[in-house]
């Protein structure tokens, strides 16, 4: 009853990515107390891959578990509580009661701008909690944890306050940002603000959203739900991918065709335009068309 098989039409082969999306049922902790043995809370709860033959032979296997943390470092677990989340931190500050929510000053790659982006988090409980804070960007992102401050700034801070959250973790790296052990108390708001680098493009084989960690400081164990989470869907990548920009005649001083291809990620609104910036000394004639 906790294995599912995929059936696929022809071969898996070893040089092609391959995704899916299943429905399950989280286990109640009915459930979890009779199926795993809670004298020994460390039991195997990891999630397991195997590819098979024919046959049904297995031919590969994931080994310790397929990750799917945040970090990457392991499968990932059931958790005791989540906080709802918001599509903006002013809707989730306008919300009287747990709600989470991150927002970007901007989602251009960092290689086009030059500058970071800001990231604003809030976030409120509806319980005491006594634990680390882990916030994980999309795969690519980067934090700079070094100028992280401890509340949300203008215009947030204006209209609400905010308690101080800890000291930030030096461990923090990469897309990870972690907060030291703290307390947080229920109906307080928290936040803060911190600069984060945009990738040229967004997340590609894993999902581009911010995971948002309450971990316990002293764990009993994976087989134990524990902790608070929450899921924070982010915004694609503002870049153009798969473009070209190619011309049917490279002599100088001559007339020549453009021909253009790319790939947005993001929508448009009409009325819209597409820019095209080209090297010094090139220049579109006054009465140039454009075709498909």
């Amino acid at each position: 009853y906790n294995i599912a098989r995929i059936f696929v039409e022809g071969p898996l082969k070893g040089i092609n990515i391959y995704g899916f999306s299943i429905s399950v049922r989280n286990p109640t902790l009915q459930e979890v107390s009779q199926i795993l043995s809670m004298t020994d809370p460390w039991s195997d709860v990891d999630w397991n891959l195997t590819t098979r033959g024919p046959e049904g032979s297995p031919v590969c296997a994931t080994y310790g578990g397929a990750p799917g943390a945040p970090d990457g470092t392991g499968s990932w677990r059931l958790v005791n509580k989540s906080i709802p989340p918001k599509a903006s931190v002013s809707e989730a500050l306008a919300t009287n009661g747990p709600a989470v929510a991150v927002t970007l000053t901007n989602w251009l790659p960092f290689a086009l701008t030059q500058v970071a982006s800001h990231a604003t988090m809030v976030f409120m409980l509806d319980v005491d909690f006594s634990g680390f804070l882990e916030i994980s960007a999309p795969v690519g992102f980067e934090w700079l944890s070094a100028l992280v401050t401890s509340q949300p700034q203008a215009p947030y801070n204006e209209t609400h306050s905010f308690e101080d959250l800890p000291q930030v973790s030096p461990s923090s790296q990469g897309a990870m940002l972690q907060f030291i052990e703290g307390q947080y108390r229920a109906g307080v708001r928290y936040g803060f603000q911190a600069p984060l680098y945009v990738p040229d493009v967004g997340p590609v084989t894993s999902l581009s959203a911010f995971y948002i960690s309450l971990l316990v400081a002293n764990p009993l164990g994976p087989a134990l739900p524990e902790g608070i989470s929450s899921v924070v869907f982010a915004e694609p990548v503002r870049a153009i991918v798969d473009s070209m920009a190619r011309s049917s005649n490279k002599l100088p001083g001559t007339t020549a065709e453009l021909m253009l291809k790319l790939r947005i990620a993001t929508a448009v609104p009409d009325p819209s335009y597409l820019q095209i910036t080209m090297p010094p000394g090139y220049g579109p004639l006054p009465s140039g068309d454009c075709g498909k």
